[in-house]
């Protein structure tokens, strides 16, 4: 597919339009921004005018490539460590994020995991096997009436002694 790129109003803005998809009444647009960094010609696409920006969660516009292409010119010419200089840069920046973010939640999950849970979903089923119905039946009603109450919401990471002798 041959595209004719269109430029914009803004400097370093361009577009071009999709044959077939729309959004409304308008053909959807593709927008791409060109700067040049340490003599070098960038080109990197932004996204569809269909499309949400996570940072806002609003639609693309030519306007808000713009403004972007700001945000990276003026990361790239003071020199800022922490900002990125590429679209490609804030987007593994804001990917790394969501995965620390999510292994930190699975920790959590697995710190806060309950003896209850840990003895209704892990234990209990593998002491099932290979033992009487009427031993695996008391163990459960032992648990049931005497450890539940004491230590069966209590997380994993904070029984201690004193606890169990409880």
């Amino acid at each position: 597919m041959n595209k004719k790129w269109i430029s914009t109003k803004f400097k370093g803005v361009r577009y071009y339009e999709h044959p077939t998809r729309k959004r409304g009444l308008k053909k959807d647009r593709y927008l791409a921004i060109r700067y040049q960094r340490d003599g070098i010609r960038i080109e990197e696409g932004i996204g569809w005018t269909s499309e949400r920006d996570p940072d806002d969660d609003q639609n693309w516009t030519e306007a808000k490539a713009a403004l972007a292409l700001e945000r990276l010119r003026g990361a790239a010419k003071h020199g800022k460590k922490e900002a990125p200089t590429r679209i490609t840069e804030k987007r593994n920046i804001e990917k790394q994020r969501k995965e620390a973010e999510a292994a930190a939640k699975e920790q959590t999950e697995k710190e806060n995991i309950t003896f209850g849970h840990f003895w209704n979903d892990i234990y209990f089923p593998t002491y099932k096997i290979g033992r009487k119905e009427s031993t695996t039946r008391k163990g459960q009603e032992h648990f049931k009436n005497w450890i539940a109450p004491v230590i069966g919401k209590t997380p994993l990471k904070d029984i201690k002694p004193l606890l169990l002798r409880k």
